[in-house]
This record gives C-alpha cells, structure tokens and sequence, in this order.
C-alpha cells in the first residue's frame, strides 16, 4: 500500500492541490489515502491516471465532504465513499416527483423506500400505496379495465368499468382535496413490467409540467361510467361524484416511487418514454 511519505514524495508537485492539507487528505494508519475532492472536478483524471499507472487504485478512496453532491464518473464509484442508502433516497424523493432507484439485490432499496415514505407519512397509509409490477401485470390492473362484478339488482356477474390500483389512489387524493399534503405511490421492480402497456396514455402525465386538472388525458374507456366496489357487501355501484369525468390526470402533490434490479436482463426493454 502507498504510504503518506511516498505519495507526497512522488505526487505533491502534480496536482496544485495536493498539499499536505488535512482538509483534503485523510490517512488510515498510513496505509489508505481518502481523498476529499475539491469544488473543482478537473483534477480527477490527474488522480485517477497516477494511481492507475501505480496499481493503487484499490487503496484509495475519492469523497466529497458534501454527500448531497454527486460525482460523476463510473472508473472510480466502486473506491466512493458514497453517502448513505438513506440519505441518497431521502434527498433524491425530496427533489423529484418521479425517481426510480436502482441497484443490485440485497442493497435495501425497496426497505429504505418504504421506511422513509412511512416516516414522512407519520405511518398514515392513506398517504400512500405500493404495489409490485410482474411480467402479467397490465393497464387493467394499473389505470382501468372492464373487470367483472356483481351488481345489486343483477343475479349474473356483469362487466363494468373499475379504476386499477394507481388511478384509484389518483381519486382518493383529488377527493380528499388537500393540495398541501404529499402523497406517494411506491413501485417495488417497476422493471419487470411491460411498462408501455402498463402505463398507457399516463407516459404523458408523469412529468412535472404535466400534472393537475389542466392536463387531463382520455383514457381507454373514458366514456363509460365508472364503478367501485362497496367493501361491505363486495357489490359494485356507479361513482356519483367522479372527479375524472372530464378525463383523468396525475394529481401535482403525488410523487412517484419506482426501484428496480439494474442487473435484471429486463432493464434493456424499459419504455424510451419513461427513460425519458
């Protein structure tokens, strides 16, 4: 392992900033050198070409003391000292209204999600929903679909029109009417999904500038009435008041969750639509 002597001795004078500045350079019993990068990246490949040149790449770890500022570059994430899971998730769910997370099995992204969702909805479920997609999940189950149900005055199960799970949330917080209130709507291996047929016409609404009642999109069977299901007594009855009548729309205080397995063969097949 290089040691503090030989790096100053053989490195100090190739790069203005590597002076023996504590604030810059931090030592594991002289063994690890951990390098907080300055403001200014450009000095980066100057690093990363000298210690490639030297094998020491493996004892050696680039950070910024800011863990909400990136850094970019893929030759040397693997040597980060990368802020925490919690951390990148917290700031990342605080700055978009819709992120996918990605990574490989196991690293908690999907637990660090729905802990910190729960946290910011002081464990009040009405403020959010999760669902996780597979390889049969569809527009019916998502948006809306002709499902069969049972009518109160009908014997024979009859075909209707019922909201999927994400447009039903949609119309619990248009209905609740809080427009200061934050909502999310988590989706645990969004990839695994045919995300196209799943989505639909909604590719349109999920961007920022595309959300609320002046955005509203025509969906599949938006001229038929709707219905939902009395949990009582499992019957289905028509909406009386349907707040998507003139057309359906992403409500703007609902933010969107979506983690996924960035090792999964299904990742190359992701809509361009929403990579977008």
């Amino acid at each position: 392992p290089i040691t503090k002597e030989d790096f100053f001795e053989t490195y100090k004078e190739k790069l203005p900033s590597s002076k023996n500045d504590d604030s810059v350079f931090e030592w594991d019993n002289d063994t690890r050198i951990y390098i907080n990068l300055p403001a200014t990246t450009g000095t980066i490949p100057n690093l990363l070409d000298y210690f490639s040149k030297h094998n020491l790449l493996n004892d050696v770890i680039f950070y910024r003391s800011d863990p909400t500022e990136e850094i970019q570059g893929d030759n040397y994430m693997s040597n980060t000292k990368s802020p925490s899971i919690n951390t990148v998730v917290s700031n990342a769910i605080k700055k978009h209204t819709a992120v996918i997370f990605t990574g490989a099995p196991g690293t908690g992204k999907t637990f660090t999600v729905r802990e910190i969702v729960k946290e910011r909805c002081s464990e009040d479920k009405t403020l959010y929903k999760f669902v996780q997609f597979h390889p049969s999940y569809d527009y019916t189950d998502f948006v809306e679909g002709l499902k069969p149900v049972q009518l109160k005055d009908s014997v024979e199960p009859t075909f209707v029109r019922l909201d999927g799970i994400f447009k039903k949330f949609c119309r619990d917080i248009v209905k609740a009417n809080k427009p200061n209130e934050t909502y999310y709507f988590i989706i645990d291996e969004i990839n695994r999904a045919d995300l196209s047929k799943v989505f639909g016409e909604l590719m349109f609404c999920l961007e920022k500038d595309y959300r609320g009642s002046d955005n509203t999109v025509d969906t599949q069977y938006q001229y038929l009435k709707t219905y939902e299901i009395d949990p009582s007594d499992g019957t289905a009855h028509p909406i009386d008041e349907d707040g998507f009548k003139d057309g359906f729309y992403i409500p703007e205080n609902l933010k969107i969750i979506g983690t996924m397995n960035d090792i999964d063969r299904s990742v190359d097949s992701i809509d361009f639509a929403l990579r977008r």
